[in-house]
């Protein structure tokens, strides 16, 4: 079948499912494991290097007595109270500063940390900023100076007269961020986006700048909505999340969610794959960040769990521990066998991990690990992990005791930063660290490669793939047809990971003209079905952005998971079809109840054909997060045919439980759910019981509704096992009207009649 041709007319719903899942017969249980399966209750226990080989620092510095390390790592204090007190946040900018955010407990304050003999140790100390407001976060980029502040996103650079002119006009005319001066005038301040969680235990923490030029923020607050000065939203609720945006503020975007406590910086490795540990009630975890993924944590569901239905598993996890800024090191002055390890620390646990990750399907799995550094000091807390210019590991120690720890000193200042080398073992010998050359710093950045050049080292296969993916992320800042068809190129060739990038740039830049449209669509469609698992998620995701604007794609994103054994059994590149399938309204719902209707209704699909279509409608319904959700399963429980009870109970009850899944500003309610289970009363108690946990967490907005199904309890026509669901229910609406049938109808059962 050749997918790139032209298009035949549209065939019906039935005939277009059928003809396609024919083509390759797929056993319902494939999907689902696809979904009861748990990655973590098989995942392998990482290794610890043979060469690992732990040793007290304070062999060589009686200062870091406690603080053990492997052999062959050397660990320098470069910063100490009281040139610091409090760090909580770092940052290099590109002539070697070092700003460090700390916590005083009279004030927060910016400092500017300088090397001036260049002996390796900061010397010279200036407080560049007093004027902060819990602030969190830290980044330096070209030229500003990022951070978080009272649930807003800032950015400040020295005032220059001419440049403050320069920003202040287009923010006049909402072409810019918001532009304005310090208080002391020293600083040209833009407010890019507002409506991070604000709470003092669930501030914004982490910033970071992908490999792919978004700013990532790292949100541990359980309800987010983020604004940009140039319109755009996205709102997070009920848990974690990761958000990106353009470094001037605009375009901001829901990146990824489910997470429970995620601290700090996220982990960037040198092809573009995205980190972040994460802790909550159900341990420690190490995720692989990935655009639209939920990864399972949700704050008002009980019970408390990191995993739900039909979300995505962490690559690895822990009994316990605690998250803060993560590095992935891509440095050359520590050996070759420790460059692109993730190093985590965790100030619960007193520890900075490090693990050497592999590829595993689309995601990745912990292959070795081993602790960094750990220490049995109760004020040890390594609260972010940076790579300096000079290729050294810095490490911020808040120094902040913890339960059972001795007092802070009087003045409070106890931080201290890091500079961790390779000083040699048996294994490596000794690395010198690399010298800031600003001269060369800056004449790189003054003359970056051509367009040409770029494109030429992108779709050269033998340059290396960090080579290859520098040059595309350069690239990308000078956009234009040449580097899409480049673009194009790259899908087709052989290494996962610039597939993956060329279809992430290729979604960002999609053309108006609808010919070129079309041409992408043929092109990404035709490559999908043969690609990488790696590669295949974001394809899906860069072609369900397109099939908003060309009708055809949809249904083609179904058509291709459907003959495609891979896509149905790897739960990363499956929840990739479900984004993108949920992407144009409407398409989900009609390709979901066309499948329905071929496995309920039309006569030629043989048994396993109906189960496995069945099965692929729950797993994608359970994956699916938007509104196009409730769409489809209010359509589904309005439709005449009854398609809902004609499936079997425990799909009955998975369907109806989907409703919980999705958390939408303004929120939705389950009306068509609480109709059919009046109609519906003697269903099984699965069934029942399903329905009405979504009753309780989603509610209808029908009091009259609420009453009927809560007299249906109390009478015994459903469960009374199901009386505390009907009391959640009622309570929203007797709150609202207190003289009400609700109120009254939840005073009696509160006295027991």
């Amino acid at each position: 079948m050749d997918l790139s041709s032209k298009r035949t007319p549209r065939p019906s719903r039935s005939h277009l499912t059928l003809s396609m899942t024919m083509l390759h017969p797929i056993p319902g249980s494939v999907l689902a494991l696809l979904v009861l399966a748990s990655v973590a209750s098989g995942q392998t226990q990482p290794t610890v290097p043979a060469w690992v080989q732990m040793f007290d620092q304070g062999e060589t510095n009686p200062q870091l007595k406690g603080l053990m390390t492997p052999r062959g790592v050397r660990v320098e204090i470069v910063a100490a109270a009281p040139q610091v007190a409090s760090p909580l946040a770092m940052t290099f900018a590109s002539d070697g500063t070092l700003y460090v955010l700390q916590s005083k407990a009279s004030s927060d304050v910016l400092l500017a940390l300088r090397d001036t003999d260049g002996d390796g140790s900061f010397d010279k100390t200036e407080t560049v900023m007093n004027d902060l407001e819990q602030p969190q976060g830290l980044l330096w980029h070209e030229g500003w100076i990022y951070f978080t502040s009272g649930g807003r996103i800032l950015r400040r650079r020295p005032h220059d007269a001419k440049m403050f002119d320069e920003l202040t006009a287009p923010a006049a005319d909402k072409q810019g961020p918001p532009t304005t001066l310090s208080a002391d005038e020293q600083w040209i301040e833009q407010q890019l986006a507002i409506g991070l969680a604000e709470q003092e235990s669930e501030r914004p923490s982490g910033l970071t700048l992908g490999h792919d030029g978004w700013l990532y923020v790292t949100a541990p607050g359980i309800d987010n909505r983020l604004k940009s000065w140039d319109g755009s939203q996205a709102s997070i609720l009920r848990s974690g999340a990761i958000f990106r945006l353009r470094p001037d503020g605009s375009q901001v975007q829901e990146f990824s969610c489910g997470l429970a406590a995620p601290q700090g910086n996220i982990a960037c490795d040198a092809v573009g794959n995205l980190f972040q540990t994460d802790a909550g009630p159900g341990g420690w975890r190490l995720v692989h960040l990935l655009e639209l993924a939920d990864y399972g944590w949700r704050s008002d569901l009980p019970p408390a769990a990191m995993t739900r239905p039909g979300t995505l598993p962490a690559l690895h996890r822990a009994e316990t521990g605690s998250s803060a800024g993560m590095l992935c090191y891509t440095g050359r002055q520590f050996p070759t066998f420790l460059q692109g390890w993730l190093i985590a620390p965790d100030p619960r646990l007193q520890v900075v991990r490090m693990g050497e990750i592999e590829r595993a399907g689309a995601t990745f799995r912990l292959k070795s690990e081993f602790h960094l550094l750990q220490s049995e000091d109760p004020q040890f807390r390594p609260s972010q992990a940076i790579q300096g210019p000079d290729g050294a590991i810095y490490l911020v120690d808040s120094r902040q005791a913890g339960d059972g720890a001795a007092p802070l000193a009087a003045n409070g200042q106890q931080g201290r930063i890091y500079r961790l080398s390779w000083s040699g073992n048996e294994e490596a010998s000794a690395i010198p660290l690399d010298p800031l050359n600003i001269q060369a710093l800056t004449a790189a950045a003054q003359t970056p490669p051509g367009r040409g050049r770029l494109i030429a080292i992108l779709l050269d296969e033998l340059q290396p793939a960090t080579e290859r993916a520098a040059a595309l992320a350069a690239a990308r800042k000078v956009w234009d047809a040449s580097v899409l068809d480049a673009c194009l190129v790259a899908i087709g060739q052989q290494d996962p990971d610039l597939v993956r990038l060329a279809a992430e740039a290729i979604g960002e830049r999609l053309p108006a003209e609808r010919e070129a449209q079309q041409r992408l669509a043929e092109e990404m469609q035709q490559v999908l079905l043969g690609a990488a698992l790696p590669a295949q998620r974001p394809l899906y995701l860069a072609l369900g952005k397109l099939g908003t604007r060309l009708e055809t794609v949809p249904e083609w994103i179904f058509e291709a998971t459907s003959v495609t054994p891979a896509a149905q059994a790897n739960r990363q590149v499956f929840d990739g079809h479900v984004r993108a399938a949920e992407m144009r309204q409407g398409a989900a719902t009609e390709l979901l109840l066309g499948n329905l209707e071929v496995a309920l209704i039309d006569p030629n699909p043989d048994p396993p054909e109906r189960e496995r279509l069945k099965a692929f409608v729950t797993a994608t319904a359970e994956a699916m997060r938007t509104r196009e959700l409730a769409n489809f399963l209010d359509k589904l429980i309005e439709d005449p045919r009854d398609f809902l009870t004609q499936l079997e109970p425990p799909l009955q009850a998975r369907l109806l439980s989907a409703y919980q899944q999705i958390v939408v500003d303004p929120p939705i309610r389950a009306d068509a759910a609480a109709e059919w289970l009046i109609r519906h009363a003697t269903a099984p108690l699965e069934v029942q019981q399903a329905a009405m946990q979504t009753l309780a967490a989603v509610g209808t907005d029908k009091p009259a509704t609420a009453v009927a199904i809560a007299r249906l309890v109390t009478s015994g026509k459903l469960d009374r096992s199901l009386l505390p669901q009907a009391v959640r229910l009622l309570q929203p609406h007797a709150k609202q009207s207190p003289t009400g049938e609700a109120a009254k109808l939840l005073v009696e059962i509160t006295a027991g009649k």
